[in-house]
């Protein structure tokens, strides 16, 4: 594929991945509690009309945020750029692979516990509570994997790429260094800690934002890239 076709498969999946994942946070449902125990969280997702929806919609971005990153990968030249952008390329695959699993939790498996947490009453109520509780573990390790590996290793990586090539400012080489470095380390402390009201309302959500910002932002770049390219 010649490098005009990436660039602009890549600002494509960019400008919508990133506008569908803002989209779907933005409507995401969301009560006091429900990222400190499985039972507060299965009665949010058993009252909720758009919780598979909004999920599907986040399953999508984060699949075109794959196609955002194919692109800047081919975008950035240089010996050095390259091998870096490389290496955030096999990064974001595992983010996206941790992420699309992620939602599938949330798709599938916890409607249905919800729904049975609701239709059910005593030893039945317990036993789907205790299902739910380890899918409930499941999802906040997928979640942290994802952050860590899609919004902090990987944007990571690109920024310095950027910074080691001579294809893209280096102010945007840094904001995916700094915000990168932040979900990065955000997210191992919550591997190894639990939610937080830092990590998980504060320092997480933040990285997430900048990071999809940033991208979006890319999306513009790589399209004027790509008329340069194939002028």
């Amino acid at each position: 594929m010649s490098q005009r076709h990436a660039l602009r498969i890549g600002a494509v999946a960019a400008v919508f991945g990133g506008t569908m994942l803002v989209v779907g946070n933005i409507i995401h449902p969301r009560e006091p509690g429900q990222l400190n125990d499985a039972e507060t969280l299965l009665t949010v997702v058993a009252g909720s009309p758009i919780w598979v929806a909004d999920h599907v919609v986040i399953m999508i971005a984060l699949a075109l945020l794959l196609g955002a990153f194919y692109g800047l990968t081919h975008s950035i030249t240089g010996e050095s750029g390259t091998a870096w952008a490389r290496l955030a390329w096999g990064v974001s695959l595992i983010g996206v692979g941790l992420g699309v699993a992620f939602m599938l939790t949330e798709i599938v498996a916890m409607p249905a516990l919800a729904n049975a947490w609701a239709n059910n009453s005593g030893a039945e109520k317990e036993l789907v509570l205790a299902a739910g509780s380890a899918i409930f573990q499941l999802s906040l390790a997928l979640s942290a994997g994802a952050a860590l590996f899609l919004f902090g290793a990987a944007p990571l990586l690109y920024g310095v790429a950027m910074l080691r090539s001579d294809d893209y400012a280096s102010w945007l080489g840094s904001v995916g260094v700094i915000f990168g470095s932040v979900s990065t380390v955000a997210s191992v402390i919550q591997l190894f800690t639990g939610v937080t009201t830092l990590t998980g309302l504060v320092l997480v959500p933040i990285g997430i934002v900048v990071v999809t910002l940033w991208i979006i932002y890319l999306s513009v770049v790589m399209w004027r890239r790509s008329g340069q390219v194939s002028a």
